[in-house]
């Protein structure tokens, strides 16, 4: 007695995940069971679990029918795993630079598209600011790719101010795959590039004895997030007297913060 078997994919491909569609099983008179066998292919891409069916789907004997079970699925459990990781832990990046790309890897390709969370956290910076991107993003890794760019636009101001970082985590979003990550958080600090110069209002200042004060102004360039101090010294020249610096450096930090 003999049965025709046909094998369908419902999520498999016959000649990537095993090997057969149509197979002939004879069963010799007097035996109850038969069992046959159905090559699997151990390949090397990281994918979900895949199913197949089996059908019989004719039988060649005659006077022999079908039972109430004429067909099976079969599931491959994928054994390949990948790990999932940003290319760095820590990045730099000059406000002059205007962008930061960021690289997302795979240690091996997959058989479907990854899709990643990304994540921005402020520690020092503040969003829109410092840095022009959505808080969260969606970046996909194609299916046969190891990696994909995400990149941050970096906002140059005219502030002079310490350099700021922030984080970015990456978070799986795509379950049935095989991904681990140890890298999955990376520090981003951008690098201030606004250091002001700082000169006197003017060349040269005229005042009246009977004043009993001249005020020199000092100007920086560009505003400061942080107080600047600066020593002035005084030379004769024909004039001789005694004098102190106190008020110069009133004078500074008062004109600092009005600029800022």
């Amino acid at each position: 007695m003999g049965y025709h078997l046909q094998l369908q994919h419902i999520q498999c491909r016959s000649t990537e995940d095993y090997n057969g569609t149509r197979i002939t099983v004879d069963v010799p008179a007097g035996v109850l069971t038969r069992s046959f066998a159905i090559n699997i292919i151990d390949n090397d891409v990281v994918e979900c679990d895949e199913v197949f069916s089996v059908t019989i789907e004719s039988v060649i004997t005659c006077g022999v029918t079908t039972g109430d079970v004429i067909s099976s699925n079969v599931t491959i459990m994928d054994n390949d795993e990948a790990a999932l990781s940003l290319n760095q832990t820590e990045y730099s990046v000059s406000e002059v630079d205007g962008q930061l790309p960021v690289g997302v890897t795979l240690s091996r390709v997959t058989s479907q598209d990854v899709t990643v969370l990304i994540t921005i956290t402020d520690g020092t910076t503040t969003g829109g600011e410092d840095y022009n991107v959505t808080q969260q993003s969606l970046l996909i890794i194609p299916a046969g790719l190891t990696s994909s760019l995400y990149s941050v636009d970096i906002i140059n101001d005219m502030i002079h101010e310490d350099d700021e970082t922030f984080d970015i985590t990456i978070t799986l979003m795509t379950t049935c795959l095989s991904i681990s990550g140890d890298h999955n958080v990376a520090t981003v600090t951008i690098l201030d590039d606004e250091a002001p110069t700082i000169t006197f209002n003017q060349s040269t200042y005229t005042i009246n004895e009977d004043d009993g004060l001249v005020t020199i102004v000092l100007i920086l360039s560009n505003p400061s997030t942080t107080d600047i101090t600066v020593q002035v010294l005084t030379t004769d020249g024909s004039a001789t007297g005694e004098y102190g610096i106190g008020e110069v450096y009133d004078k500074l930090q008062y004109y600092n913060r009005r600029r800022c």
